[in-house]
């Protein structure tokens, strides 16, 4: 899949959304995945993450996605959750 990076600053109690998509991967000239989905934080305390993926190839290789998010506090950025 491709991938992206999302970087967003909120007051304490704000709640946001960011729906993307949708991306396509390519190997060797043909379209093999595609994905969209959404990120979503809320109040600065709690924050999701939601792909739908599909294989356009259909060759028995597998169609995954990883999701890695990082925190900002006082100080720099924390790795917060990753999901292989």
């Amino acid at each position: 899949m491709v991938g992206g990076v999302l970087l967003t600053a909120l007051a304490a109690g704000q709640t946001e959304a960011l729906d993307w998509g949708p991306l396509t991967s390519s190997y060797d000239g043909t379209k093999r995945s595609s994905g969209y989905g959404s990120f979503t934080i809320s109040g600065g305390t709690y924050a999701q993450n939601k792909v739908y993926t599909k294989d356009l190839a259909a060759d028995g290789n597998t169609v995954y996605q990883t999701t890695t998010w990082q925190w900002y506090e006082a100080g720099g950025y924390r790795l917060l959750q990753e999901h292989p």
